[in-house]
């Protein structure tokens, strides 16, 4: 992953920052990204993340994994449509995160059930990107 990194670096006018972004099954790379190598990038992104996959392995051990997280600030955004197969688990990782209380995570979920699993990325890549770059998050209360 580090030589692509180098080569957007070195190719691109760019910040001290990376981030990833993706919906439905590039979200749940997002979502097993965050949870299984937190260090990679600063900020996460998710859109109806397929948390269904893997008999919902992330979910089920995401207080596990959010125990060990690095000492750093790092970021996610993450939302759920009305997709039967999709919110539980989103909703699941939700409570996880509540249950952790990891000082250096600011972290939102968004729950959209006016939205469906085709609406949901255009319907909220705005807020997410608000979100997300807002730096008078840096040193503040979690945005819940």
């Amino acid at each position: 992953m580090y030589h692509i990194f180098y080569s957007i670096v070195h190719r691109y006018r760019t910040s001290n920052k990376k981030g990833i972004i993706g919906e439905s099954l590039a979200g749940l790379f997002v979502v097993e990204t965050f949870l299984l190598q937190p260090a990679l990038f600063d900020f996460y992104i998710a859109m109806d993340p397929s948390l269904w996959w893997n008999s919902h392995f992330l979910v089920d051990n995401a207080a596990g994994l959010l125990d060990t997280f690095p000492e750093r600030e790092t970021r996610l955004w993450f939302a759920g449509s009305d997709a039967k197969d999709i919110f539980p688990y989103t909703r699941s990782l939700e409570q996880a995160l509540v249950s952790n209380e990891n000082v250096y995570l600011r972290w939102k979920y968004s729950d959209e059930p006016q939205e469906q699993h085709h609406t949901i990325f255009r319907a909220t890549k705005e807020k997410a990107l608000i979100w997300t770059f807002n730096d008078s998050l840096v040193g503040s209360p979690m945005d819940r």
